[in-house]
């Protein structure tokens, strides 16, 4: 498909007898596309054609289309601009009539911009979509065509109450369904039969409520539910576990949908945004590079994108849409920030994050240790400056109440400058298997990195981070040796309350060290805060500057 942005810079054709703006408002624009600017059709008499062939999708949750337009008359002052429109739809049973709040025919605004508003409005209690078309012509007299201009709009509409009602029912009958399929344990088939018939029954039902959910993520195509195959044919063909299967894969994906919704602020158009090659990967995660043109002016933003393969479990998605969400609405130089999210063809998600050249920080600090050219010989001033940023970053989420639980060279990204971003742990448990291990908690956890309190009681606290923090610094002295390499996962909490600790790495300067010592106090009391922290860091590379 090609880009929509390039579509907006390219074929364009210029207006000889009026100097004519038509665009659609910033607002507008924002909440429709997630675009930071206007988006012109007409720019100063200059035609964006492929723009207005594109058929602009309208959410459910918006009714109406604001444009602005205006006639600079710097070419022809003495010869208005005339136009005529009228409004066609194909279908009236989901829609009701578009309006348009301007007469057939007049004159285009002259030096003075002005708004008008096409209306879309959904019928009640309907679900699905409706085309409009806004055909133009403008002229300079009555009997001279100047242009024709069609304009495409696609109108969703959906039906909350109905979707909140099969919700509702759905989970009332999973509940029924797990229920007695305990029972069937207990008293033989007999009420197996039983759960399979009431699996019939509702099966139906809740994939219907997961398909209408899907519709709620403007980025998303129609839902087509292959789970719907299982249940064709007899009952007596479907067993216990298969509809059992169904239904956990329906309430995950009905999960997955609503943390997408929860970030539908940031969705975009999968055409507006391209992927190239591959620079870390998984078992199922993947991280790309890839490119995000600006509808506006048609010039790429190089990105780094975060998905998952078809080899994800259901589980595996939540997770990795939940954790990229962690950091969303954030704004600090030294925290990566989730900037936008779209679906591909298979609605998988595709996570969007500003571009960090040279990637992982755990992965760089290794490729440190060789003669790779990428990769520069590291001076204790680089460590320094390296560790006050992410502290900087700590910092700032700790303002905003946020705990971040897994504070580790392996959740930063870095620049050829040296410039470090704190990130959100999505996919950090695929990308570094071995930094996670399960206890007795039935979760994969970075057990190397945690505080005692996290160990023992699985508390969490801004002191916690404190600690993970003072084993990031052990980190980049070591350019990313694995802490407690020899201490077994599960003594890890005797080995801590042993008063044993992480040595004096090789070359470490005793200043550093001691800064990183005081993060690893039992208790949390006893700990620095991460203010104090920057200020002894601070006062660190000061001395370092003096001598340097």
């Amino acid at each position: 498909m090609i880009l929509l942005q390039i579509l907006f810079c390219l074929n364009v054709i210029i207006i000889n007898y009026a100097e004519i703006n038509l665009y659609i408002s910033q607002g507008q624009a924002n909440k429709i596309l997630g675009l930071d600017g206007e988006l012109f059709y007409i720019r100063n008499g200059h035609v964006n054609w492929m723009a207005v062939r594109y058929s602009l999708m309208i959410p459910e949750n918006i009714d109406h289309v604001l444009f602005v337009w205006q006639d600079k008359k710097l070419n022809s002052p003495t010869l208005p601009t005339l136009y005529s429109m009228h409004l066609y739809t194909n279908d009236f049973h989901i829609i009701n009539s578009p309006e348009i709040n301007l007469s057939e025919m007049g004159k285009l605004p002259v030096l003075e911009e002005e708004e008008f508003k096409l209306k879309i409005t959904c019928k009640e209690k309907i679900t699905g979509s409706s085309t409009v078309e806004l055909h133009m012509n403008l002229s300079v007299d009555d009997s001279e065509t100047l242009l024709e201009l069609k304009f495409s709009f696609t109108k969703m509409c959906m039906d909350s109450s109905y979707i909140e009602e099969i919700n509702r029912d759905a989970i009332k009958l999973v509940n029924i369904l797990v229920k007695e399929r305990e029972e069937s344990v207990e008293h033989g088939d007999k009420k197996g039969y039983l759960y399979i018939g009431a699996g019939v029954a509702c099966a139906s039902v809740i994939i219907i409520a997961a398909g209408v959910a899907f519709l709620h993520v403007h980025s998303m195509p129609k839902y087509d539910d292959e789970s719907k195959n299982v249940l064709i044919g007899s009952e007596s063909s479907i067993d216990a576990q298969t509809i059992t299967q169904v239904f956990r894969a329906t309430v995950a994906e009905r999960k997955q949908h609503e943390l997408l919704l929860r970030l539908k602020e940031l969705m975009i158009r999968r055409n507006i945004l391209t992927i190239s090659n591959a620079v870390q990967e998984g078992s199922f995660g993947r991280v790309y590079i890839g490119n995000l043109v600006n509808v506006e002016c048609g010039e790429d933003l190089k990105v780094l994108i975060k998905t998952v393969t078809e080899h994800a479990t259901p589980e595996d998605v939540i997770s990795f849409i939940h954790e990229s969400s962690l950091l969303k609405r954030t704004n600090h130089p030294n925290v990566l920030t989730l900037m936008h999210v779209c679906l591909d063809d298979n609605n998988i998600p595709l996570m969007v994050y500003p571009y960090v050249n040279r990637g992982n920080l755990k992965n760089y600090l290794r490729l440190s240790r060789t003669a790779e050219p990428l990769a520069k010989a590291l001076t204790t001033k680089d460590i320094v400056l390296m560790a006050l940023q992410v502290a900087r970053g700590l910092q700032y989420l700790q303002k905003r109440r946020f705990i971040h639980k897994d504070v580790a060279t392996r959740n930063c990204v870095v620049d050829e400058d040296l410039h470090v971003k704190l990130c959100d742990t999505a996919l950090s448990k695929d990308f570094f298997p071995g930094d996670y291990h399960c206890l007795n908690e039935n979760e994969n956890r970075p057990i190397r990195w945690l505080a005692t309190e996290c160990l023992e009681t699985n508390t969490y606290l801004y002191a916690s981070d404190v600690w993970s923090y003072g084993v990031l610094l052990w980190e980049l002295s070591c350019l990313a040796q694995t802490p407690y390499v020899n201490v077994d996962p599960h003594e890890m909490l005797t080995y801590l309350k042993s008063g044993l600790r992480l040595p004096q790495p090789l070359h470490c300067p005793d200043d550093f060290f001691a800064v990183m010592a005081c993060c690893w106090a039992l208790s949390p009391e006893d700990r620095p805060n991460i203010t104090q922290i920057i200020g002894c860091l601070e006062v660190f590379l000061d001395t370092l500057n003096a001598f340097i």
